[in-house]
């Protein structure tokens, strides 16, 4: 029992704090204008830890999603990054076409002087991408292709 104990701690003197967010999507779907074939999905990678952590992004789609060429992130202590992906849809793409796109975001402290165990942490998430008119986009509470960021008090705010 005391050994089971002993783990326990260790494991939660171990944990890492991980944080971001996504653009709002209603009933998780990004809609692209037939004619656009392409729009933006926003990501912000927050740090709030006192030391420095690496962030992956992983993308995965059978359409293309494209962001600034990296894969790996590194924030400072009590930093946000934005991310922005670039999503394209296919030229012959029909209104109403969906296409899956999923995402997973990683990170792994990289606290100096850190124990023997580190423990990393990833999130998986997804959204729907579906080709829509204008008057569908419209109707929506998706106005803006590209939101707009900025702090108040320290906080992250991001209008959509």
């Amino acid at each position: 029992m005391y050994k089971t104990i002993v783990v326990l701690l260790i494991l939660l003197m171990a944990q890492e704090t991980m944080a971001f967010s996504s653009q709002y999507l209603e009933d998780n779907t990004l809609k692209i204008p037939i004619k656009q074939h392409e729009s933006n999905f926003s990501i912000v990678l927050q740090n709030p830890d006192d030391y420095a952590v690496r962030f992956t992004v992983d993308i995965t789609s059978n359409i293309t999603v494209t962001n600034d060429k990296n894969k790996d992130y590194i924030l400072q202590p009590h930093t946000d990054k934005s991310i922005y992906l670039i999503i394209t849809t296919p030229q012959d793409a029909k209104l109403g076409d969906t296409y899956p796109v999923g995402y997973r975001i990683g990170e792994k402290s990289l606290k100096e002087g850190s124990s023997l165990i580190s423990m990393g942490t990833a999130i998986s998430k997804s959204f729907i991408v579906k080709v829509s008119s204008l008057i569908q986009l419209l109707n929506s509470k998706q106005v803006l292709s590209k939101p707009i960021h900025q702090k108040v008090n320290g906080v992250q705010m991001i209008q959509v």
